[in-house]
């Protein structure tokens, strides 16, 4: 009853620097999501909030509060911080929920319904600002 976006896919890399002796060999690299990672699903769960018949739940490079209430803003349920949790420590729950609480104060929000999915493609005064488009249009000078 609910959709994952994204689940980390898994990297290998080659190690190539071991000289005559270490023929290259396949090693893993990246088993951690980074901060800057969380664009991604924050992007398909924006464009599938109240479009699709499920839970959406974000997954990948959530590692502070801003990054949890920027998912939830695009219509995510639930989010996954494991990464997160890995890197600093099970105590880092509670610095993440008191960044959110911290903004849900700040803006007069006193549930995360009040505002999940306002952000949301669906629910966008510009939809196509999610469309490749709009990079196209950035980055080759189209007006």
């Amino acid at each position: 009853s609910a959709l994952v976006l994204f689940n980390r896919f898994y990297g290998p890399d080659f190690k190539i620097d071991g000289g005559p002796d270490a023929p290259p060999r396949v090693v893993q690299t990246n088993m951690f999501s980074s901060p800057d990672e969380y664009v991604l699903p924050l992007r398909w769960v924006a464009l599938m909030a109240d479009r699709v018949e499920c839970d959406l739940v974000a997954s990948t490079g959530i590692h502070d509060g801003g990054a949890v209430l920027k998912q939830i803003l695009a219509g995510a349920q639930a989010v996954q911080v494991v990464s997160a949790l890995y890197r600093n420590g099970i105590g880092h729950l509670q610095t993440m929920t008191q960044e959110l609480q911290d903004w849900m104060i700040r803006n007069e929000y006193y549930a995360l319904d009040q505002f999940r999915g306002s952000m949301s493609q669906a629910k966008a005064e510009d939809p196509a600002v999610y469309e490749r488009f709009q990079f196209m249009k950035h980055f080759g000078g189209l007006t």
